[in-house]
C-alpha cells in the first residue's frame, strides 16, 4: 500500500474497518482491507485476451476465491506469491451463488511490517488454522513418552532433538495440505504416530519390535 494510503487508513479515512473480518463472516457488498494467506495464485486470460488473476485466499475460518482484473492484475501480479501473507483491498460480491472478492490491490507483507506492527490487525493466528488440541498438553505428553524410551542413550538423544526443535514442533504444520496442515500440526501428528507405534509394538510381541526404537523413530 502506498504510504499515503496507509496514513489515511490509520486516520480512519478509508471506507472499511481496521478489524479483521473472518472469511466465514464476510457478506456480499463489503469493502475490505486486511490480511490473508495466499493459498493459490494463477494467471489467466479472458476470452478477449485480457489478463486476470485467479486467487484463493484463506484465514483460519476458511477460504474464499478472489479475482484481480485488468489493471489490478497487471499491477500486482508480481507483488505476492502462494504461501505468503498478503494485504488485500477490495470488495465482496456474489457470483453464481458463491461469494468472492474482487481485488483492487494486493501485495505481500514485508517482514518489517509484520515485526513492527505497521499493519495493525495482522496476526498470523487469525490467518492460519491451528490444532484444536492444547499445544502445551501435547508437548508434555510427548516428553513423557520419551522418558519411557530405552536404552538411556536413545532416550537422551531423542529428548535432545525434541528440545532443540521445540518451537518448530509447536508451530509448524505436518504437511502443506494433505493432513495436519495447521499450526501445531507437526506436534499433533508426531504424538499420534508415537502413541500408535508404542501400542502396536506392545500388542505384537511375536514381532520382536523394540518399543524404544519404534517410539524414537
Amino acid at each position: 500500500m502506498p504510504a499515503e494510503r496507509f496514513s489515511e487508513r490509520v486516520r480512519g479515512e478509508v471506507p472499511y474497518s481496521l478489524l479483521h473480518i473472518p472469511i466465514s463472516d464476510l457478506r456480499d457488498g463489503q469493502q475490505i482491507g486486511q490480511c490473508f494467506l495466499v493459498k493459490q495464485k494463477t494467471q489467466r486470460s479472458t476470452r478477449s485476451g485480457d489478463p486476470y488473476l485467479e486467487i484463493l485466499l484463506a484465514d483460519r475460518t476458511g477460504t474464499i476465491p478472489a479475482r484481480a482484473w485488468a489493471d489490478a492484475a497487471q499491477r500486482y501480479a508480481n507483488q505476492f506469491d502462494e504461501g505468503e501473507f498478503a494485504f488485500v483491498e477490495g470488495r465482496s460480491e456474489t457470483y453464481r451463488g458463491n461469494l468472492q472478492l474482487i481485488v483492487s490491490s494486493i501485495r505481500r507483507l514485508s517482514s518489517h511490517e509484520k515485526d513492527a506492527g505497521q499493519i495493525q490487525e495482522f496476526d498470523p493466528a487469525l490467518l492460519v488454522p491451528a490444532s484444536n488440541q492444547d499445544v502445551g498438553e501435547m508437548w508434555g505428553e510427548l516428553l513423557a513418552l520419551v522418558e519411557g524410551i530405552e536404552p538411556t542413550p536413545l532416550k537422551d538423544l531423542t529428548s535432545a532433538l525434541l528440545q532443540r526443535h521445540e518451537a518448530a514442533f509447536k508451530e509448524f504444520p505436518a504437511a502443506i495440505s494433505k493432513h495436519h496442515a495447521y499450526i501445531g500440526g507437526l506436534l499433533e501428528h508426531t504424538l499420534e504416530v508415537a502413541r500408535g507405534a508404542i501400542v502396536y509394538a506392545q500388542q505384537q510381541p511375536a514381532l520382536g519390535l523394540h518399543a524404544g526404537l519404534v517410539a524414537a523413530g
